[in-house]
C-alpha cells in the first residue's frame, strides 16, 4: 500500500502493538489512524503535509507538535497528554478528553467541536464563535469562559466541574 501511495483509502496503522514509526507516511495520506497502540511520541514520523484527520487514541502519547497545516481534525484521546504546542488554524474538531491536560491555550477560530472531559482543565481560553458543541465535564473548571458573540453553539456539557460562575451564556 504505501509503495502505491493509494489516497482514496485511509492509512490504518491501529491495533499494531506499534511502539514507534520507523518509516515515512506519504505526503498524500489524507486520514490516519494510530489509534490502540502504543507509541509515546508522535514528533520525527513526518506527518504528511495534506493529512486531513488524525487518530491517535489510546496510545502513551505526552505530547503531540509540528501539526500539518491543513489538519482539519484530531482524535487524541486516552494518552498522556499535558497540553499542545500550537494547534492548526484549520482544525474543526478536537477530542482530546482522558488526558493530563491542564491549560489550553487559544483555539483556533474555525473550531466546532470540543470534547476536553476528564482532564485536569482549570480554565478555558475564549470559545471561537464558530463553536457548536463544548464537552468539557470532570475537569476542575471554576469560571465558563467568554463565549463571545457565539451563536453557534447548541450544546455545553460542564457537569462535575468546580464551577461557581456560569457568566454570560449564549442564547
Amino acid at each position: 500500500w504505501l509503495l502505491r501511495n493509494n489516497v482514496d483509502e485511509p492509512l490504518n496503522l491501529g491495533y499494531l502493538h506499534l511502539t514507534h514509526i520507523s518509516f515515512s507516511i506519504p505526503d498524500t495520506v489524507r486520514h490516519l489512524n494510530l489509534k490502540h497502540n502504543k507509541l509515546s511520541v508522535l514528533d520525527g514520523i513526518g506527518l504528511p503535509r495534506g493529512l486531513l484527520t488524525l487518530e491517535c487514541c489510546n496510545n502513551r502519547i505526552q505530547y503531540i507538535t509540528n501539526l500539518p497545516d491543513g489538519l482539519r481534525e484530531l482524535r487524541c484521546k486516552y494518552n498522556q497528554l499535558s497540553g499542545f504546542a500550537m494547534l492548526p488554524t484549520s482544525l474543526r474538531h478536537l477530542s482530546c478528553s482522558f488526558n493530563y491536560i491542564r491549560h489550553l491555550d487559544a483555539l483556533p477560530d474555525g473550531l466546532e467541536k470540543l470534547n476536553c472531559s476528564f482532564n485536569l482543565i482549570a480554565g478555558l481560553p475564549q470559545i471561537p464563535s464558530s463553536l457548536v458543541t463544548l464537552k468539557c465535564q470532570y475537569n476542575r473548571i471554576r469560571t465558563l469562559p467568554v463565549f463571545g458573540n457565539s451563536t453557534c453553539i447548541s450544546m455545553i456539557q460542564c457537569q462535575s466541574n468546580l464551577i461557581t460562575d456560569v457568566g454570560d451564556l449564549p442564547n
